[in-house]
């Protein structure tokens, strides 16, 4: 093979070099003497070192690789005789060992044929067994016809007892539950008695009780053991802790309910503010135009009477979405330090001088209560509907009101009645409790729904109301309606003492005569009624239903434009885009925002100006008047 190598390099190489040669001193001068006498050597030297330099090449070229190949070649015949040798054995043991087999087979030994199968229940179980259930984490239990645990595995028996604990005549359900009796009723099925009846591995969750005297959740998996007829000699019994699991299950069906229940208060609450906006624009109206009407009939006119009712029933119904939007969490306007005893003994007095007036309040005020931040008009409201709903339940029985304040401290984070997640830190208790009247258990998850009561006559918004101002101050609201009364129960977070405070606004006078305004509103009737309003004071008034034309009347009236009175919901251009732009075109123009929603949601895309004020709808001619004059100020 070494040769065959020499000569497959070697005949190549030197038909290269003699080509070499014979192109240099024949063909070359032949072919081309002109590029040949340019190039030719001088001397016989140079062409013997020309020659040498060749050799020296192609001697080179032959070499390393043939070197190559002849190392390639030795590993190859190498392994080619390892190989061999490998094949060798093992063609000998395989024959041996088909010898033995045939030898096996043509004569059996002593005993073979009672090594079937390993009989677990004929005594003690092989150690390999043994060795292989002790490696699995679950319990495991290996149960006869009669009850008796006949093999159990480290992991049972550390659950199930100590090592000085006997391990002979070990019942299962003994063992499992403590009872002298097997398992019955729906509760707890036995597994064994559900194998046995259909010969099937089944699947049930019992409770089991630990060496400590614990109970503890276990899934367990009961498969039947059949002998060589078929006939079930008893049970393996596959446990497996789920106490993590279920606690992993039972958050994550708190946590679903939450998110449900925030999904529908979010739900409820859109409405709810949409509804209240409606009804605010149209009560705007109403109001307005009750209230000219109003001031141009003389005091002896009978149809004053009339306008004067009008007046009355809007601000009722004005109250009414003021409770629906509170429901829907809005309507928070300042913060400011509020004592909930002050609120309760300024209520008191005028929900009792109605039709409550015979009835008993008992009141225990803490002293030393800390103040709450909150609006004063939202947690005004909710005092009284939290106290009127508690006189409303006494008026076919002889019970009476307690009504409590307290300061509470919580240590650790706290759940809420709605699954709601609360900070520890120092809270405001108020509660009310009303003695003889209860609310039966299945209407207590919908006592805080809006529309919803119990009275006949009732509206349903004053504690759904309430949940949304408590929510909205984040508080806690919840009830507990036992036997002999029922409790509503308000925590509210205690101020700091370094929370700031806004204070509310002065109200310096102002001259409206001749004030050039410019009215955008896309319902046409608040349009008319605060043109007319306006003009009734005596201002110069514009007006628009359009975004996009209300930017051109002020760039067109930039130079003595006033005031612009716009709403937040326009069809062309929403009232945030509207303000952003007549800002660029007249940074100093003083601009009033008019809208039936609540503060908070209908300046959540602006950022107003310092010196730009925000009205809601529906509102009263002086409150128009005395807004216009603190933003002119």
């Amino acid at each position: 093979m070494k040769k065959n190598i020499f000569l497959l390099y070697l005949l190549p190489l030197f038909l290269v070099f003699i080509s070499i040669l014979a192109w240099k001193f024949w063909l070359e001068p032949l072919i081309s003497p002109q590029i040949y006498s340019s190039f030719e050597p001088e001397t016989d030297a140079a062409n013997w070192e020309f020659v040498k330099t060749v050799s020296v090449f192609c001697a080179a070229a032959l070499l390393i690789p043939a070197l190559l190949a002849l190392k390639i070649e030795a590993k190859r015949q190498e392994t080619q005789e390892s190989l061999a040798k490998l094949q060798r054995k093992n063609g000998g043991l395989s024959e041996q060992n088909v010898a033995e087999l045939v030898r096996t087979r043509q004569q059996p030994g002593p005993g073979t044929e009672v090594q079937e199968k390993p009989e677990i229940f004929s005594g003690a179980a092989p150690i390999t067994l043994q060795t292989l259930l002790d490696s699995i984490s679950d319990t495991i239990l290996v149960i006869d016809t009669n009850y008796h645990v006949i093999m159990l595995n480290r992991s049972a028996r550390d659950l199930y007892f100590s090592d000085s604990h006997p391990v002979e005549n070990l019942l299962c359900h003994k063992l499992s539950h403590n009872e002298d009796i097997p398992c019955a009723g729906p509760e707890y099925e036995c597994p064994f008695k559900l194998v046995l009846k259909s010969g099937k591995s089944h699947t049930v969750v019992h409770q089991h009780i630990d060496k400590h005297g614990a109970p503890v959740p276990f899934e367990i998996q009961a498969s039947p053991i059949f002998d060589d007829n078929g006939k079930i000699t008893g049970i393996i019994e596959l446990g497996r802790d789920i106490s993590r699991r279920l606690a992993r299950e039972q958050k994550q069906k708190e946590a679903d309910t939450r998110l449900l229940d925030l999904q529908r208060q979010q739900s409820i609450a859109t409405l709810a503010g949409g509804l209240a906006h409606e009804f605010n624009n149209i009560l705007t109206s109403i109001l307005g135009n009750a209230e000219l009407l109003n001031i141009r009939l003389d005091d002896s006119d009978i149809s004053k009477k009339q306008t004067k009712s009008i007046i009355a029933g809007s601000e009722h119904l004005a109250d009414l979405t003021k409770q629906i939007l509170a429901f829907a969490k809005g309507g928070k306007y300042l913060d400011q330090l509020i004592s909930l005893n002050e609120q309760i003994n300024d209520s008191l007095p005028l929900i009792q001088s109605e039709k409550f007036a015979e009835r008993e309040v008992a009141l225990d005020l803490a002293d030393d209560l800390w103040p709450v931040l909150g609006d004063p008009t939202q947690i005004n409201q909710l005092v009284m509907n939290i106290i009127i709903n508690g006189f409303e339940a006494l008026e076919k029985t002889e019970g009476k009101l307690n009504i409590h304040t307290a300061n509470l401290t919580k240590q650790d984070k706290w759940h809420c009645r709605s699954n709601n997640i609360h900070q520890p830190g120092d809270y405001v208790l108020f509660s009310v409790a009303n003695t003889g009247s209860t609310i039966p258990e299945n209407l207590t998850d919908k006592i805080f729904d809006p529309f919803f009561s119990t009275k006949f006559t009732g509206r349903g918004m004053g504690l759904a109301a309430a949940k949304g101002i408590v929510e909205n101050h984040h508080g806690c609201i919840s009830l507990q309606s036992l036997s002999d009364q029922t409790t509503f129960q308000v925590l509210l977070p205690r101020a700091l003492p370094d929370t700031d405070i806004t204070e509310p606004s002065g109200k310096p006078a102002a001259e409206l005569l001749n004030l050039k305004v410019l009215v955008v509103d896309d319902e046409h009737q608040v349009l008319s009624i605060i043109t007319s309003l306006l003009k009734h004071q005596g201002c110069n008034v514009l007006r628009t239903d359009k975004g996009v034309e209300a930017l051109e009347f002020i760039e067109r009236h930039k130079a003595d434009l006033d005031l612009v009175i716009l709403d937040i919901q326009m069809p062309d251009m929403t009232g945030d885009k509207v303000y952003m732009k007549l800002k660029k075109i007249k940074p100093d123009l003083k601009v009033l925002i008019s809208s039936g929603y609540e503060e908070d949601n209908a300046l959540k895309n602006i950022l107003l100006a310092p010196n730009d004020k925000y009205i809601k709808k529906p509102f009263r001619m002086s409150e128009l008047m005395q807004k216009i004059k603190e933003t002119m100020a």
